[in-house]
């Protein structure tokens, strides 16, 4: 076979692949092919800590997080730390899952940049009392340090 004709079964295989997507994933992929997304390290330990949360997992997400965690709220220009400190965000977050033992979260949306990683988390959680619901949006920013979270900011939710 001449060279040329390795561009002529490339081009064809280009040409046949939307063609082939009844018999992909949907996304263009053939079957038993796997779509590969970048994520970092951060994003993972990001994602761990949310799900720790929403199984009640205390020591889990405490392992993730540096001794000297700090965590607080942002609203407008001001800021306002709730917490320092893997005992103090035991204590936070044992209190908050007795008071509300409903509470999951999930993450909607992602975005990481070096040691710093941005989500958007669905909180869903039922008042005592209530047979309805609640779910709110949320916007979390995490800052690592040593592979770890230092530091956790929480913006005004969206009910």
């Amino acid at each position: 076979m001449r060279p040329h004709h390795h561009v002529y079964v490339i081009s064809l295989t280009m040409l046949l692949m939307p063609a082939l997507g009844a018999c992909t994933d949907g996304g263009g992929l053939p079957p038993g092919v796997a779509r590969v997304e970048a994520v970092s390290p951060q994003e993972r330990i990001t994602r761990a800590y949310v799900e720790a949360f929403s199984a009640r997992e205390v020591d889990t997400m405490l392992s993730l997080c540096t001794e000297d965690i700090r965590w607080g709220h942002v609203e407008g220009s001001a800021y306002s730390e709730a917490g320092m400190g893997k005992a103090a965000l035991r204590d936070e977050l044992r209190g908050y899952f007795a008071a509300v033992p409903t509470v999951t979260s999930e993450i909607v949306s992602m975005m990481a940049t070096g040691d710093t990683v941005a989500i958007t988390e669905q909180v869903t959680w039922t008042p005592t009392g209530a047979s309805d619901p609640i779910t709110s949006k949320a916007l979390g920013v995490y800052q690592f340090r040593d592979r770890k979270i230092a530091a956790v900011w929480y913006f005004p939710r969206e009910e």
